[in-house]
C-alpha cells in the first residue's frame, strides 16, 4: 500500500480508494462512487473504453514504477518471488498470492441454501468468516426508527467500547425486575432517537460479567438504584485503539436522576448531542467566499473526501441529525451545511430538492499549478441516520456482518430504507 499511495500520488486515507492504470500511457483514473458490483462494474467498462478521467502518474518524471523486491520491503516476507531464468520479464519481482478469501469460505456459502422461512446469515461465527468482517459487530437496523440491542460479554466490547457513538446502557436486575411499562418507555425512546444516540439492554445474568470483564465502575453510595450507564463519544476521549477503548470504559458514568420514562429518556439522549464536543460543521455561504474550493484549502487537506447537507430552510445551527453523523464519521468525512437560500451553490451541484445530501470526494492529489478534480456522489436514499450511515459504510468502510448467534428460524425484519 504504501508504494502504491507513493506511485500515484495518493497521500494516507481511511476510506477505499478504487484506481485503474494504463501503463502505455503512464495515466490513471480513480473511481468515486458507491462501492457496489453494479456501479464498479459500470465503471470499469467505462474506463476500459477510454472514457476515464486520467492524469499522469506521480512517479519522477513520469517515468512506470517498478514493484518493490522482497529485498526492499521487509513486509513482503510471505509473498513468492521469480528468479532469473524462470520466464519472467523481470528477476527478482514480487508475485503475490491470490489469497483475499479461503477457498473453504467460498465452498461453505456454496453449500449454504436459502431455504423456505430461514434466514440467510450465518447463525455463527467461525474461522471461514471473510477477513474483512467484524464477526461481533451488530448491523444497523434497516428502519429509519432506532431500537434498543441486546448486549451480553461477548458483544460488549465490539459494540459499546470499539464504536464512536454515544451508547446508553440499561443494566437491569439492580433491584427488581423490570416492569413492563419500563421496557415499553425504553424501546419507544430508542425508535424515536432513530439511531443518533445508541441503545442497549443487558439482563440481570449478564450484569456481573460485563461489569467485571471492562472493570466498569460501581455506582456512588446512596446510588445503587441506578441502572442507566452512559458510555461518551469518542470525540470527548483522546487516545485511539486499545487506549481509548479502556478510556471510554473509564470515561462511563450512572445516570442517578434519569427516571425510565419515554420522555424523560428522549430529552436526555437530545441533550448528549446538542451538548457534544464535536469537529466544527463548516458553514457553505457563497456570499462569505465560504464555497467548497476554500473548504477544500483548508481542514484536513485535499484527501479527506466531504459530506455536504443542502436543507429545507436555513439554520441558524446545524441539524442534531447531521452532528450525530459528525459524531459517527467525523475521523473519515468532513462535515459541512449549505444555506436554502444560496440559489448559486444549489445550482453549482444541480440540486434539484431539499434536503440534500451530496459526498464530495478528491479524485486524486493536484500537482503545483493544476485544479482539484472532485467526483459528486449523490445521495438519494432516506434522510434518516440510519439510512445515510448504512450509505455511508457502503462506500468507505466494510459493515458489519450478521451478528453471532441468531436463531435460524427468526423472521427477516423488514427493509425500510
Amino acid at each position: 500500500q504504501d508504494w502504491l499511495e507513493k506511485a500515484f500520488g495518493l497521500p494516507g486515507a481511511e476510506y477505499a480508494r478504487t484506481i485503474v492504470w494504463y501503463p502505455k500511457k503512464n495515466v490513471w483514473s480513480q473511481y468515486v462512487g458507491t462501492f457496489s458490483p453494479p456501479d464498479l462494474s459500470k465503471w470499469i467498462v467505462l474506463a476500459s473504453r477510454g472514457k476515464a478521467t486520467v492524469q499522469p502518474l506521480a512517479s519522477e518524471e513520469g517515468k512506470t514504477p517498478q514493484l518493490p523486491t522482497k529485498a526492499e520491503d521487509p513486509s513482503c516476507q510471505g509473498a513468492v518471488v521469480f528468479k532469473e531464468g524462470d520466464g519472467s520479464a523481470d528477476a527478482d519481482v514480487l508475485a503475490f498470492k491470490d489469497e483475499v478469501v479461503a477457498d473453504k469460505f467460498k465452498e461453505s456459502m456454496k453449500k449454504k441454501g436459502k431455504k423456505k422461512g430461514t434466514s440467510s446469515s450465518s447463525s455463527s461465527t467461525g474461522s471461514n468468516s471473510p477477513p474483512f468482517m467484524s464477526s461481533k459487530r451488530l448491523p444497523r437496523p434497516r428502519s429509519k426508527a432506532g431500537k434498543s440491542f441486546d448486549l451480553n460479554a461477548e458483544i460488549f466490547e465490539d459494540n459499546v467500547l470499539k464504536t464512536p457513538s454515544y451508547w446508553l446502557v440499561w443494566f437491569k436486575g439492580g433491584g427488581e425486575d423490570a416492569s413492563e411499562a419500563q421496557e415499553a418507555a425504553w424501546n419507544k425512546a430508542a425508535r424515536q432517537l432513530k439511531g443518533m444516540v445508541q441503545f442497549g439492554s443487558v439482563n440481570a445474568s449478564e450484569k456481573d460479567a460485563i461489569m467485571n470483564q471492562f472493570v466498569l465502575p460501581l455506582p456512588a453510595e446512596g446510588d445503587e438504584s441506578a441502572s442507566v450507564m452512559l458510555f461518551p463519544s469518542r470525540r470527548a476521549i483522546d487516545g485511539e485503539g486499545e487506549e481509548a477503548d479502556k478510556k471510554k470504559a473509564q470515561a462511563a458514568s450512572w445516570i442517578t436522576d434519569l427516571a425510565l420514562e419515554e420522555k424523560a429518556i428522549v430529552d436526555y439522549s437530545l441533550s448528549l448531542l446538542r451538548d457534544s464536543p464535536s469537529e466544527p460543521i463548516y458553514r457553505l455561504d457563497a456570499s462569505q467566499g465560504r464555497t467548497l474550493e476554500t473548504w477544500f484549502q483548508g481542514g484536513n487537506g485535499p484527501v479527506t473526501a466531504r459530506l455536504m447537507l443542502f436543507p429545507s430552510k436555513d439554520l441558524e445551527e446545524p441539524p442534531l441529525l447531521l452532528k450525530a453523523l459528525e459524531i459517527e464519521f467525523g475521523q473519515l468525512l468532513q462535515f459541512g451545511l449549505a444555506k436554502k437560500s444560496d440559489a448559486q451553490m444549489s445550482q453549482q451541484f444541480q440540486i434539484q430538492k431539499t434536503p440534500s445530501i451530496i459526498i464530495v470526494a478528491p479524485q486524486g492529489v493536484p500537482k503545483e499549478g493544476e485544479q482539484l478534480q472532485l467526483g459528486i456522489i449523490p445521495y438519494q436514499g432516506h434522510m434518516s441516520f440510519n439510512a445515510i450511515a448504512i450509505h455511508i459504510e457502503s462506500m468507505i468502510r466494510p459493515a458489519p456482518a450478521s451478528p453471532p448467534g441468531g436463531n435460524r428460524g427468526d423472521r427477516t425484519p423488514k427493509d425500510e430504507l
